[in-house]
């Protein structure tokens, strides 16, 4: 890391050092602006066109680019989407798993550690995500089986009402307490007429009140 750092500051002060000396480094500097030499790109002449062959577009530019380069003059480093260009060094600082120039290799060594660095930075996020849809999940869940066993109770409310309803015959049922209210009646006014015929009739000695009674039940006179 300390080596890199170095590099870099010695990079830099050769280039300041070479721009206050010579302002285009590899071309000609005419009327304030550098024209650079064939190959070289930048408003120092300092870029490198890295074009993959001699051929080049009506405007200069490079028709395509080598491996690693993009941009219309080849110019920019293509790190891949998995690190940051270092124009000091012409290469990427990639991130891990990746390595090389341009970061095109893929490391298997390294690659436990890179998910273990993504599971550690979105597993809080992932945690305090998945809180929220578990309680609403075992509130939908209480609210579906309460209204599930309303409806069962309901239905068999609703079941045991309508065998009720069909299996009673209101008619008969009517006729029969009507039946039985005349039946009652009728006993009754036989039993109030042998009352009275055992108060106001005096029979013979052998028949007394009860034996008369007790012979009105046993012929189903009450």
């Amino acid at each position: 890391m300390l080596q890199h750092v170095f590099i870099l500051m010695f990079v830099d002060l050769m280039e300041a050092v070479l721009r206050k000396n010579k302002p285009c480094i590899n071309g000609e500097l005419e009327g304030g602006l550098c024209y650079c030499r064939d190959g070289w790109t930048g408003a120092s002449c300092h870029r490198r066109m890295n074009c993959a062959g001699f051929e080049r577009e009506s405007n200069g530019s490079c028709v395509s680019c080598l491996e690693g380069w993009t941009g219309s003059d080849c110019d920019a480093i293509n790190c891949n989407n998995h690190g940051t260009p270092n124009y000091d060094l012409t290469s990427c600082s990639c991130e891990k798993p990746y390595s090389g120039q341009f970061c095109e290799t893929f490391v298997t060594k390294d690659i436990y550690s890179y998910y273990n660095r993504i599971v550690s930075k979105t597993g809080a996020i992932g945690v305090l995500t998945c809180i929220p849809l578990i309680l609403i999940y075992i509130t939908c869940d209480r609210y579906a089986k309460r209204r599930q066993r309303k409806r069962v109770e309901k239905h068999l409310t609703d079941t045991m009402l309508n065998h009720l309803t069909k299996g009673v015959n209101r008619q008969a049922l009517a006729y029969l307490l009507q039946s039985d209210k005349v039946i009652l009646v009728t006993k009754l006014n036989h039993l109030a007429s042998l009352q009275l015929l055992a108060d106001y009739y005096v029979p013979p000695q052998m028949f007394d009140k009860e034996c008369l009674m007790s012979y009105a039940y046993k012929y189903k006179i009450l």
